[in-house]
This record gives structure tokens, C-alpha cells and sequence, in this order.
């Protein structure tokens, strides 16, 4: 019964092959079709430029794009193989220079400088919201201002005021008194540490809470330790701070256990696990030089341990 089933008789196989005869003709018919006939532009070279001319004109004036900084205009051209923009700048604006205060001069004036009406807006409304130009690196600080703009304006700005307010004086340098006064690093309290410029809540809170886990500091070197004091901020401070004698809170290497010692900034967890194994195999230290003696204690580690350890 399967041999009669997928046998063919000799009709079924003629209309078979017919079949895929047809099937090949109606796939090759329409790539023979247009090979012998080729299809023809429906309008000239000419007037396809002309059609490709006016839809780039229409595409730039919907979608022209205005930078608001440099008052130019871009247009995009879609049939471009690097799809480029083309700068298009306006006709310039004469740009008139003179002498003037930031703070007394208005829109026309900043438009005359060579801004924009929207940039001359924009350096008002900053004024009017209590913005103040104290000396002439603050119209910098302006972000329509660019660098190259800045610097065509610097000869000519002339800024006549008295003293800034309190509150903006340790910006630029002006209570005397502020570069005179000392700090003691072992006294202080976080509200001393914030009056010192670049030095805010947090990091004066930090400053003490360093103090305290060291038990005191013996150098004006250890504030640069903290975790968050940039150089150049203890550079600039490092002269006005002062290191008084203090009572040192010291760790006595003989009773104090790894957990106790791993949290003085100095031991690590490694370090205060030496310690203790070394007293657990050979008694107690005579001395603190006995640290010495541990493979992991250098000359420089020692320098830096030795005041905040006892034996006693």
C-alpha cells in the first residue's frame, strides 16, 4: 500500500514537470522583463535637479535651527553624503566698544557690546534676581559669555563699587582679619574649622572626627589626611594652623585586643592581628621599639605609631 501511495503514474508525473516549468518562467519572467526593457525617468535630468532643489529649499525653511549663543543659522541638506550642517552666519551686527560698569549698564548697552537681545535679557534678569559684578572675572562667570568674547571685553570693563557684602568677602580675599588668624588643629571645634575658606560643614566635621579616632594630632602634616581635603586646600591653609601640645589618647599594646587597635587610623586589621599573635607567642612588649621587630613595621609606620602607643 506505501509503494502505491508515493508512486506516481505516468500522467502525474507530465503535469508534475508542467507545473515546475511554469513555477521557473513566472519566477525569471519579470528580471528578463526588465532587462529587455529598461524603465525610463519619467521626467528629465533637469527637471529631476529642479524637484530635488525645491524640496531641500521647503525641508530648510520647516526645520531652519537658530543657535541662540552665536545668533547663526543652520541648514541641512538631506541628499548630502556626509549629511553635514552648512553655518550660514546673519549679517554682522556693528559692534561698538567703550568703557562701562556691568552693574549700571542695560540691554541696549550689552547689545551694542556685540550680544544678542535674548543674551542681553538674559545678563539683566541675572542682575535683577541679585546678581553683582564685584570685580571683571565675574562677567565671566556669565555662561553667554564665552572666552574670546570675555577677552574683547576686559580692556573696557570698569567696574566703581565699595566693598562686597560680608557674605561674599571670603571669596575674594577682603577681611584682613581672616588672613591673619591661627587655628590650633587640637583645639578647634567644626565651627572654627568652617571659617577657614574651602572648608565646609562637612569636612570641618570630618577634620574633628579624625582628630578623634587618631587621640590628638602630633603634626600639622596629619590634616592632610583627612579623607576629602584637597591639596591645594591644605596648601593654602597649612601656614595659618597650629599644633599644640596635647595629651595624646595612646593604645597600650599589651591589653588592648585586634578589634580595639584595628580602628586607630594607623593599624589595619593585618597589622593589629600581627601585634596581638606576636604578644600571644612571646609576652608582652618591654618597650613600643619592640614593634620594630615585626616584618610589617617600617621606619616610616613606626615614626607615625609611636606617639598614639603604650605599654603601660
Amino acid at each position: 500500500m506505501l509503494k502505491d501511495f508515493f508512486a506516481f503514474k505516468r500522467g502525474e508525473r507530465n503535469a508534475a514537470v508542467v507545473l515546475i516549468m511554469l513555477i521557473v518562467i513566472v519566477l525569471i519572467a519579470p528580471a528578463v522583463y526588465f532587462y529587455l526593457q529598461p524603465v525610463t525617468s519619467a521626467f528629465s535630468g533637469n527637471e529631476y535637479a529642479a524637484e530635488v532643489e525645491a524640496f531641500i529649499a521647503e525641508y530648510n525653511e520647516q526645520h531652519i535651527k537658530a543657535d541662540t549663543a552665536t545668533d547663526e543659522q543652520f541648514t541641512y541638506n538631506p541628499f548630502d553624503n556626509i549629511a553635514s550642517f552648512s553655518a550660514k552666519t546673519k549679517a554682522e551686527k556693528a559692534v561698538t566698544y567703550f568703557d562701562f560698569d556691568p552693574n549700571t549698564i542695560g540691554e541696549k548697552e550689552w547689545q551694542l557690546l556685540g550680544f544678542s537681545q535674548k543674551q542681553a535679557k538674559l545678563i539683566e534678569t541675572y542682575k535683577a534676581k541679585g546678581g553683582k559684578f564685584y570685580k571683571p572675572e565675574d562677567v565671566r562667570k556669565l555662561y553667554v559669555v564665552s572666552d574670546e568674547k570675555y577677552n574683547e571685553l576686559l580692556p573696557y570693563i570698569k567696574i566703581e563699587i565699595t566693598a562686597p557684602p560680608k557674605e561674599y568677602r571670603s571669596n575674594y580675599n577682603i577681611p584682613a582679619e581672616k588672613k591673619t588668624y591661627t587655628v590650633d588643629i587640637n583645639t578647634a571645634d567644626s565651627a572654627l574649622f568652617e571659617r577657614l575658606r574651602g572648608i565646609g560643614p562637612s569636612l570641618a566635621r570630618r577634620i574633628v572626627n579624625y582628630r578623634t579616632r587618631l587621640g590628638g594630632f602630633v603634626s600639622v602634616e596629619q590634616v592632610s589626611e583627612v579623607w576629602g581635603l584637597p591639596d591645594s586646600t591644605y596648601q593654602s591653609l597649612k601656614d595659618r594652623f597650629v599644633c599644640s601640645p596635647t595629651e595624646i589618647a595612646k593604645i597600650n599594646v599589651n591589653t588592648a585586643d585586634i578589634e580595639t587597635m584595628r580602628k586607630h587610623p594607623y593599624i589595619n586589621y593585618p597589622l593589629a592581628k600581627i601585634i596581638y599573635n606576636y604578644r600571644s607567642q612571646h609576652g608582652n612588649y618591654e618597650s613600643i621599639d619592640d614593634l620594630r621587630k615585626l616584618a610589617t613595621v617600617t621606619d616610616s609606620s613606626f615614626a607615625k605609631l609611636a606617639p598614639y602607643l603604650s605599654t603601660e
